[in-house]
């Protein structure tokens, strides 16, 4: 992967494909990575919707492990929240919320 040719991801999952190996079932499932089992905190807005989207158990986890981190540490979380020109930590229960709100917005 270092070394030319230099391939897109596209083109090395075509090359596993053609030598028999199926990629990750994250990707077919609209994920950009397949690290972490899809519950990386160094994943984005975006990332954690799908999460929530696609494995909603998965998040609630996440979500679980954050409260207690925040427990120990203090205000932190995975995401930030840089609207109005600052940023701050985003918790995913509120991200989750506000998601939400969205989805159900759309709907009506």
């Amino acid at each position: 992967m270092c070394n030319p040719p230099h391939l897109t991801k596209d083109e090395m999952l075509d090359q596993a494909r053609a030598a028999g190996l199926e990629p990750p079932r994250l990707y077919e499932l609209g994920f950009g990575h397949n690290n972490c089992g899809s519950l990386c905190v160094r994943g984005g807005h975006r990332h954690w919707a799908r999460v929530l989207e696609v494995f909603p158990q998965r998040y609630a986890e996440a979500e679980r492990q954050e409260q207690e981190l925040r427990a120990e540490l203090g205000d932190v979380a995975f995401l930030r929240d840089r609207s109005g020109g600052r940023s701050r930590p985003l918790t995913l229960t509120e991200f989750r919320e506000r998601q939400e709100a969205l989805w159900s917005a759309s709907a009506a």
